[in-house]
């Protein structure tokens, strides 16, 4: 298709659960041929979009477009579509029998002759670097290993989108790596679209093409650093969420009750000493990280809790930091998002 053409487009999307919002997405398109990546604390609605771009569920309003066309939720459409795609799940099951035979699946219900289907599956083991165990019972790989039988498995299907929820949690640095190689090399080798979730914003930087932030079932701009969750409360006409006790966050919403905030790291002000300013939120801690990135620095300072700002080369080199040091923190309530 044209690569111009966006895979999927949504318009003014809404899913509520039992009356509640979990998605609110006013626009959002992925490009085909591209690593898409979806971050976002829990409950941010990362996996209910999975679901329905995987065309297992179904918004509750707006529009959702595939290949330009508006897709129709009705079964003979679905099971069309739903052969273009495949999702492996965060908490994916192996059928207990060998690693060929789960990998193998797919395409026997698909009614394939025994020679095709050894050799595809031959193929697929070997992507993901597990052919010696073919004949291993699945019940006995290690975690990383069953996520990548699980992706061997999806991939068998030759789909146009891979979508992958949370593929690389709860395993080992190796086969995290492992992963990760593997989803650059089939995107690279067959212009799968791929689409994923991910908690690790480092790993969603070096992955994805493209990087969507998730907040409260919104997309939002900003980038998912400093991401907090718990009651938003008011005393004196001032709102605020109060991050551990005595240490708060004072922001500018008209909401209160249980909420995410996303303090913009970008607007993050480090000083030596406190200034004179019309920002409410100042906070005093030690340097803990310094990560360089091109020509930006990224600090963490525990303040209480793990706070991370953006800074210039440039404002580093002037500012002399080193970890370990103390340092302040500035930043105005406007720079506090809560979607």
């Amino acid at each position: 298709m044209n690569t111009t053409t966006p895979l999927y487009q949504l318009i003014n999307l809404k899913k509520n659960y039992g009356g509640s919002p979990v998605l609110n997405i006013s626009s959002l398109q992925f490009q085909p041929g591209k690593i898409h990546i979806l971050v976002g604390p829990n409950g941010s609605g990362k996996t209910t979009l999975l679901n329905i771009l995987s065309f297992l569920d179904r918004p509750s309003q707006g529009q959702l477009l595939f290949k330009n066309q508006t897709v129709v939720h009705e079964d003979t459409n679905l099971y069309k579509l739903r052969r273009t795609i495949t999702l492996v799940l965060q908490n994916h099951f192996l059928f207990s029998s060998t690693v060929f035979n789960n990998v193998a699946y797919g395409l026997k219900q698909r009614g394939l002759a025994a020679s095709v289907i050894k050799q595809k599956v031959t193929e697929s083991l070997a992507l993901v670097n597990l052919k010696e165990l073919a004949d291993r019972p699945a019940q006995k790989l290690s975690g990383g290993e069953s996520k990548r039988v699980a992706i061997a498995r999806a991939l068998i299907l030759e789909p146009e989108v891979l979508c992958l929820d949370e593929p690389t949690v709860n395993i080992d640095r190796r086969n995290e790596e492992s992963i990760e190689n593997i989803i650059r090399l089939i995107n690279q080798d067959t212009g799968t679209t791929v689409i994923m979730t991910t908690h690790d914003l480092n790993q969603a930087y070096r992955l994805g093409h493209q990087v969507f932030s998730l907040l409260n079932g919104k997309v939002v701009e900003t980038s998912m650093e400093n991401v907090f969750s718990g009651e938003l409360k008011e005393t004196d006409g001032l709102k605020y969420l109060e991050l551990k006790p005595g240490l708060k966050v004072y922001v500018d919403t008209e909401h209160l009750g249980y909420s995410h905030i996303c303090i913009n790291p970008r607007h993050i002000i480090l000083s030596r000493a406190r200034f004179h300013s019309s920002a409410r939120n100042v906070m005093t801690g030690r340097i803990t990280n310094l990560n360089f990135q091109e020509n930006i620095v990224r600090v963490t300072i525990n303040v209480g809790v793990e706070l991370t700002a953006f800074i210039t080369k440039a404002s580093f080199e002037e500012l002399k930091l080193t970890l370990g040091e103390t340092i302040t923190a500035t930043f105005k309530t406007a720079s506090v998002l809560v979607p």
